[in-house]
């Protein structure tokens, strides 16, 4: 569940722009990431952006970003900025 009280620590976008990872501080201490991918949508919808991947709770900043690497291939390569 994703905390209302949260602060974005990184954001990492894709080469494509088609999808971007997030990293949050909530409330609670702990951390979790969010994966967002850009979607097509259809005549009712249009153009979206949805969550594809949203993570367990870490104690830290690093592990979650170690693990968000580890699980989606296109941050394989990514540097943070």
């Amino acid at each position: 569940m994703i905390d209302m009280f949260e602060t974005t620590v990184l954001e990492i976008r894709s080469p494509d722009g088609q999808r971007e990872l997030e990293i949050a501080l909530l409330a609670t201490g702990m951390y979790q990431f969010t994966e967002w991918t850009k979607q097509a949508g259809d005549e009712y919808t249009g153009p979206f952006t949805a969550v594809t991947h949203l993570s367990g709770l870490y104690e830290t900043q690093e592990a979650a970003e170690t693990d968000a690497r580890k699980m989606l291939p296109w941050l394989h390569d990514q540097i943070s900025n």
